[in-house]
Protein backbone atom coordinates (compact mmCIF):
# COMPACT_ATOMS: atom_id res chain seq x y z
CA UNK A 1 0.00 0.00 0.00
CA UNK A 2 0.62 3.74 -0.67
CA UNK A 3 -0.21 7.03 0.91
CA UNK A 4 1.17 10.23 0.11
CA UNK A 5 3.42 12.15 2.30
CA UNK A 6 1.41 14.22 4.82
CA UNK A 7 -1.70 12.68 3.39
CA UNK A 8 -4.30 12.82 6.67
CA UNK A 9 -7.71 11.16 7.28
CA UNK A 10 -6.83 7.33 6.65
CA UNK A 11 -9.04 4.58 6.44
CA UNK A 12 -7.81 1.01 6.60
CA UNK A 13 -9.73 -2.07 6.81
CA UNK A 14 -8.45 -5.48 8.67
CA UNK A 15 -9.52 -9.24 8.87
CA UNK A 16 -9.09 -9.97 12.41
CA UNK A 17 -8.26 -13.83 13.10
CA UNK A 18 -8.94 -16.02 16.55
CA UNK A 19 -5.34 -17.10 17.28
CA UNK A 20 -6.38 -20.83 17.91
CA UNK A 21 -8.92 -21.80 15.02
CA UNK A 22 -8.17 -19.10 12.28
CA UNK A 23 -11.64 -18.22 11.49
CA UNK A 24 -12.53 -14.54 11.62
CA UNK A 25 -13.58 -12.67 14.70
CA UNK A 26 -17.30 -11.37 15.39
CA UNK A 27 -18.38 -9.06 17.59
CA UNK A 28 -15.19 -8.30 19.12
CA UNK A 29 -15.07 -5.73 21.66
CA UNK A 30 -13.46 -2.37 20.18
CA UNK A 31 -11.93 -1.32 23.54
CA UNK A 32 -10.20 -4.41 23.92
CA UNK A 33 -8.25 -3.69 20.44
CA UNK A 34 -5.14 -1.24 20.01
CA UNK A 35 -4.73 1.10 16.83
CA UNK A 36 -0.82 1.37 16.61
CA UNK A 37 2.32 2.25 14.37
CA UNK A 38 5.65 1.61 14.23
CA UNK A 39 7.40 4.40 11.43
CA UNK A 40 10.73 3.09 9.89
CA UNK A 41 13.65 3.51 12.63
CA UNK A 42 11.20 4.65 15.11
CA UNK A 43 9.56 3.43 18.39
CA UNK A 44 6.11 1.79 18.37
CA UNK A 45 3.19 4.06 18.91
CA UNK A 46 0.11 2.85 20.38
CA UNK A 47 -3.59 4.11 20.69
CA UNK A 48 -6.64 1.79 22.56
CA UNK A 49 -8.87 1.96 20.64
CA UNK A 50 -12.43 3.12 20.91
CA UNK A 51 -15.40 2.68 18.67
CA UNK A 52 -17.41 4.57 16.01
CA UNK A 53 -21.17 4.91 16.24
CA UNK A 54 -21.77 3.82 13.02
CA UNK A 55 -20.35 2.46 10.04
CA UNK A 56 -20.48 5.48 7.77
CA UNK A 57 -19.12 7.94 10.20
CA UNK A 58 -16.74 10.59 9.58
CA UNK A 59 -12.93 9.90 10.00
CA UNK A 60 -11.85 10.22 13.61
CA UNK A 61 -8.18 8.89 14.61
CA UNK A 62 -7.96 5.85 16.83
CA UNK A 63 -11.41 4.31 16.63
CA UNK A 64 -12.61 1.45 14.69
CA UNK A 65 -15.93 -0.09 13.93
CA UNK A 66 -17.21 -4.00 13.04
CA UNK A 67 -18.81 -3.84 9.31
CA UNK A 68 -20.62 -6.62 10.45
CA UNK A 69 -22.50 -10.03 8.42
CA UNK A 70 -21.15 -8.49 4.86
CA UNK A 71 -18.04 -9.10 5.89
CA UNK A 72 -17.48 -11.45 8.62
CA UNK A 73 -14.21 -10.61 10.51
CA UNK A 74 -13.31 -6.73 8.68
CA UNK A 75 -13.50 -4.01 11.49
CA UNK A 76 -12.75 -0.47 10.22
CA UNK A 77 -9.60 1.55 11.67
CA UNK A 78 -9.11 5.14 11.63
CA UNK A 79 -5.16 5.99 12.17
CA UNK A 80 -3.74 9.23 13.12
CA UNK A 81 -2.33 11.56 10.81
CA UNK A 82 1.14 11.20 13.01
CA UNK A 83 1.82 8.43 11.54
CA UNK A 84 2.33 9.78 7.78
CA UNK A 85 4.04 13.29 8.16
CA UNK A 86 7.13 13.34 5.99
CA UNK A 87 10.17 12.08 7.53
CA UNK A 88 10.34 8.50 6.79
CA UNK A 89 9.16 6.19 4.01
CA UNK A 90 7.36 3.60 4.98
CA UNK A 91 4.98 2.99 8.09
CA UNK A 92 3.87 0.03 9.58
CA UNK A 93 0.23 -0.21 10.75
CA UNK A 94 -1.03 -2.76 13.46
CA UNK A 95 -4.39 -3.91 14.94
CA UNK A 96 -3.48 -6.07 18.12
CA UNK A 97 -5.34 -7.09 20.77
CA UNK A 98 -5.70 -10.67 23.23
CA UNK A 99 -8.20 -12.11 21.30
CA UNK A 100 -6.94 -11.95 17.71
CA UNK A 101 -3.72 -12.37 15.79
CA UNK A 102 -2.14 -8.93 15.39
CA UNK A 103 -3.00 -7.88 11.84
CA UNK A 104 -0.29 -5.80 10.28
CA UNK A 105 -0.07 -3.53 6.60
CA UNK A 106 3.52 -2.04 5.30
CA UNK A 107 2.45 1.32 3.91
CA UNK A 108 5.08 3.52 1.45
CA UNK A 109 4.54 6.96 2.19
CA UNK A 110 6.19 8.79 -1.14
CA UNK A 111 5.77 12.35 -2.62
CA UNK A 112 2.40 13.15 -4.11
CA UNK A 113 1.10 12.10 -7.56
CA UNK A 114 0.76 14.38 -9.99
CA UNK A 115 -2.85 13.69 -10.68
CA UNK A 116 -4.17 15.26 -13.95
CA UNK A 117 -7.91 15.31 -12.91
CA UNK A 118 -7.53 17.73 -10.15
CA UNK A 119 -5.28 19.83 -12.07
CA UNK A 120 -7.35 20.08 -14.92
CA UNK A 121 -9.88 20.86 -12.57
CA UNK A 122 -8.51 23.64 -10.92
CA UNK A 123 -7.57 25.24 -13.76
CA UNK A 124 -11.17 25.29 -15.30
CA UNK A 125 -12.45 26.60 -11.99
CA UNK A 126 -9.65 29.11 -11.02
CA UNK A 127 -8.26 30.63 -14.51
CA UNK A 128 -11.20 32.19 -15.40
CA UNK A 129 -11.45 33.84 -12.22
CA UNK A 130 -7.97 35.30 -12.31
CA UNK A 131 -8.26 36.83 -15.89
CA UNK A 132 -11.61 38.20 -14.57
CA UNK A 133 -9.79 39.57 -12.26
CA UNK A 134 -6.82 40.96 -14.35
CA UNK A 135 -9.28 42.64 -16.89
CA UNK A 136 -11.53 44.22 -13.98
CA UNK A 137 -8.36 46.21 -13.19
CA UNK A 138 -7.94 47.66 -16.61
CA UNK A 139 -11.66 48.36 -17.65
CA UNK A 140 -13.92 50.18 -15.82
CA UNK A 141 -16.68 47.66 -15.77
CA UNK A 142 -19.80 50.24 -15.70
CA UNK A 143 -18.46 52.36 -18.73
CA UNK A 144 -15.66 50.13 -20.36
CA UNK A 145 -13.13 53.12 -20.64
CA UNK A 146 -9.35 51.88 -20.46
CA UNK A 147 -8.05 52.75 -17.10
CA UNK A 148 -4.39 54.62 -18.21
CA UNK A 149 -3.50 54.41 -14.46
CA UNK A 150 -3.69 50.88 -14.24
CA UNK A 151 -2.47 49.92 -17.76
CA UNK A 152 0.30 52.03 -18.31
CA UNK A 153 2.78 54.73 -16.62
CA UNK A 154 0.89 58.05 -17.78
CA UNK A 155 -2.46 59.82 -17.08
CA UNK A 156 -3.07 60.07 -20.91
CA UNK A 157 -3.34 56.97 -22.62
CA UNK A 158 -4.82 58.35 -26.03
CA UNK A 159 -1.82 60.82 -26.51
CA UNK A 160 0.66 58.10 -26.04
CA UNK A 161 -1.04 56.50 -28.56
CA UNK A 162 -1.15 59.25 -30.61
CA UNK A 163 2.72 59.59 -30.14
CA UNK A 164 3.85 56.23 -30.89
CA UNK A 165 1.43 56.88 -34.27
CA UNK A 166 3.71 59.79 -35.19
CA UNK A 167 6.90 58.02 -34.68
CA UNK A 168 5.88 55.06 -37.11
CA UNK A 169 4.49 57.00 -39.68
CA UNK A 170 8.09 58.92 -39.99
CA UNK A 171 9.71 56.06 -39.68
CA UNK A 172 7.89 54.35 -42.65
CA UNK A 173 6.30 56.96 -45.01
CA UNK A 174 8.95 58.37 -47.96
CA UNK A 175 6.66 61.23 -48.67
CA UNK A 176 6.90 64.70 -47.43
CA UNK A 177 3.62 65.08 -45.70
CA UNK A 178 4.99 63.11 -42.46
CA UNK A 179 7.64 65.95 -42.00
CA UNK A 180 4.53 68.94 -41.90
CA UNK A 181 2.03 66.60 -40.20
CA UNK A 182 4.39 65.01 -37.21
CA UNK A 183 6.84 68.44 -37.14
CA UNK A 184 6.88 68.01 -33.25
CA UNK A 185 8.02 64.66 -33.34
CA UNK A 186 10.28 65.02 -36.19
CA UNK A 187 11.69 68.40 -33.87
CA UNK A 188 12.18 65.66 -31.01
CA UNK A 189 14.05 63.15 -33.27
CA UNK A 190 16.31 65.73 -34.52
CA UNK A 191 16.96 66.79 -31.14
CA UNK A 192 17.81 63.57 -29.64
CA UNK A 193 19.59 62.80 -32.53
CA UNK A 194 21.60 65.68 -34.17
CA UNK A 195 20.37 67.59 -37.00
CA UNK A 196 18.85 67.29 -40.14
CA UNK A 197 15.96 69.45 -40.75
CA UNK A 198 13.26 67.00 -41.36
CA UNK A 199 15.47 64.69 -43.58
CA UNK A 200 18.77 61.85 -42.22
CA UNK A 201 21.89 63.71 -43.18
CA UNK A 202 23.35 61.54 -46.18
CA UNK A 203 26.57 61.23 -48.44
CA UNK A 204 25.96 61.92 -52.31
CA UNK A 205 27.23 58.56 -52.70
CA UNK A 206 24.54 56.91 -50.52
CA UNK A 207 21.57 58.75 -51.80
CA UNK A 208 20.84 56.53 -54.97
CA UNK A 209 19.86 54.03 -52.19
CA UNK A 210 18.09 56.45 -49.05
CA UNK A 211 16.04 58.05 -52.04
CA UNK A 212 13.27 56.29 -53.00
CA UNK A 213 11.35 55.60 -56.32
CA UNK A 214 12.50 54.22 -59.52
CA UNK A 215 13.00 58.03 -60.87
CA UNK A 216 15.63 58.82 -58.24
CA UNK A 217 17.19 55.43 -58.20
CA UNK A 218 17.94 55.85 -62.29
CA UNK A 219 19.41 59.20 -62.21
CA UNK A 220 21.03 59.27 -58.98
CA UNK A 221 24.75 59.77 -58.88
CA UNK A 222 26.43 56.88 -56.98
CA UNK A 223 28.95 55.10 -59.52
CA UNK A 224 31.80 57.83 -59.61
CA UNK A 225 30.71 59.76 -62.70
CA UNK A 226 28.58 57.97 -64.24
CA UNK A 227 24.12 57.33 -63.31
CA UNK A 228 22.84 54.63 -62.17
CA UNK A 229 20.88 55.13 -65.74
CA UNK A 230 24.47 55.32 -67.68
CA UNK A 231 24.96 51.63 -66.61
CA UNK A 232 21.84 50.21 -66.81
CA UNK A 233 21.82 51.82 -70.58
CA UNK A 234 25.01 50.20 -71.32
CA UNK A 235 24.14 47.68 -74.29
CA UNK A 236 27.08 45.57 -74.60
CA UNK A 237 29.36 44.82 -71.34
CA UNK A 238 32.84 45.05 -72.78
CA UNK A 239 35.57 43.08 -70.88
CA UNK A 240 39.26 43.55 -70.65
CA UNK A 241 41.01 43.94 -74.06
CA UNK A 242 37.46 44.48 -75.58
CA UNK A 243 36.63 41.04 -75.49
CA UNK A 244 32.96 39.59 -74.46
CA UNK A 245 32.36 36.09 -72.82
CA UNK A 246 30.17 35.13 -76.02
CA UNK A 247 32.58 36.29 -78.40
CA UNK A 248 34.84 32.41 -77.49
CA UNK A 249 33.18 29.41 -78.46
CA UNK A 250 33.96 26.05 -77.23
CA UNK A 251 35.29 25.07 -80.83
CA UNK A 252 37.70 27.96 -80.58
CA UNK A 253 39.11 26.38 -77.28
CA UNK A 254 39.42 23.15 -78.42
CA UNK A 255 41.38 24.39 -81.33
CA UNK A 256 43.23 26.70 -79.13
CA UNK A 257 47.38 26.34 -80.81
CA UNK A 258 49.90 26.13 -77.98
CA UNK A 259 52.68 28.70 -77.43
CA UNK A 260 55.25 26.35 -77.77
CA UNK A 261 57.08 25.40 -80.87
CA UNK A 262 55.79 22.42 -82.91
CA UNK A 263 53.03 21.76 -80.25
CA UNK A 264 49.59 20.39 -80.48
CA UNK A 265 46.46 22.13 -80.65
CA UNK A 266 44.02 21.84 -77.08
CA UNK A 267 42.44 19.09 -78.63
CA UNK A 268 44.60 16.53 -80.17
CA UNK A 269 46.87 17.51 -76.86
CA UNK A 270 43.85 16.05 -74.97
CA UNK A 271 43.14 13.15 -76.83
CA UNK A 272 47.08 12.03 -77.10
CA UNK A 273 46.81 12.43 -73.01
CA UNK A 274 43.98 10.03 -72.61
CA UNK A 275 45.92 7.53 -74.89
CA UNK A 276 48.81 7.45 -73.07
CA UNK A 277 46.92 6.53 -70.10
CA UNK A 278 44.45 4.27 -71.31
CA UNK A 279 45.79 2.20 -74.64
CA UNK A 280 48.37 -0.55 -74.87
CA UNK A 281 51.85 -0.27 -74.94
CA UNK A 282 54.33 -3.10 -76.34
CA UNK A 283 57.95 -3.22 -75.49
CA UNK A 284 61.23 -4.88 -77.14
CA UNK A 285 63.21 -5.86 -75.19
CA UNK A 286 66.12 -6.55 -77.87
CA UNK A 287 65.94 -2.89 -79.28
CA UNK A 288 64.34 -1.12 -76.35
CA UNK A 289 61.28 0.30 -79.22
CA UNK A 290 58.40 1.12 -77.67
CA UNK A 291 54.74 1.27 -79.46
CA UNK A 292 51.58 2.73 -78.56
CA UNK A 293 48.56 0.87 -79.87
CA UNK A 294 45.39 1.59 -80.77
CA UNK A 295 42.44 1.02 -79.09
CA UNK A 296 41.66 -2.64 -79.92
CA UNK A 297 45.18 -3.11 -81.18
CA UNK A 298 44.48 -2.23 -84.74
CA UNK A 299 47.71 -0.19 -85.31
CA UNK A 300 50.34 2.51 -84.10
CA UNK A 301 49.43 5.60 -82.99
CA UNK A 302 53.17 6.18 -81.77
CA UNK A 303 56.73 5.25 -81.39
CA UNK A 304 59.86 5.71 -79.02
CA UNK A 305 62.87 3.75 -77.73
CA UNK A 306 64.67 3.56 -74.53
CA UNK A 307 68.08 2.73 -73.95
CA UNK A 308 70.47 1.94 -71.14
CA UNK A 309 74.52 1.57 -71.63
CA UNK A 310 74.60 0.82 -67.42
CA UNK A 311 74.72 4.62 -67.01
CA UNK A 312 72.14 6.13 -67.99
CA UNK A 313 68.58 5.35 -69.40
CA UNK A 314 68.01 7.58 -72.23
CA UNK A 315 63.99 7.68 -73.81
CA UNK A 316 63.42 9.32 -77.21
CA UNK A 317 61.48 11.42 -78.51
CA UNK A 318 57.68 10.37 -79.06
CA UNK A 319 57.04 10.13 -82.94
CA UNK A 320 53.22 9.99 -83.82
CA UNK A 321 51.77 8.31 -86.76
Amino acid sequence: MRVDVGQTSVIQYFKLIDPTTGAPELGLTITDLDINYIRDGANPVENNATEHANLNDGFSANKMKEVGTAAPGLYRADFPDAAFVAGVKGVTLIIEGAAIDPAYIEVEIGPREANLTEILAHLLTNTGTRMADAFEKMYDVASPVLVASDVMRGTDSAATAAKLLAYIRLALRSDAGPTTDDAAELTEINADDGAGGGDYAKEDSQEAILDTGEANWLTATGFSTHSAANVWAVAVRVLTASTNLNDISAQDVWDLASSLSGAPDFGTLLERSYQFFTNKENIVDATGVVSLRTIGDGGELAAWTITDNDTTTTRTEVAFA
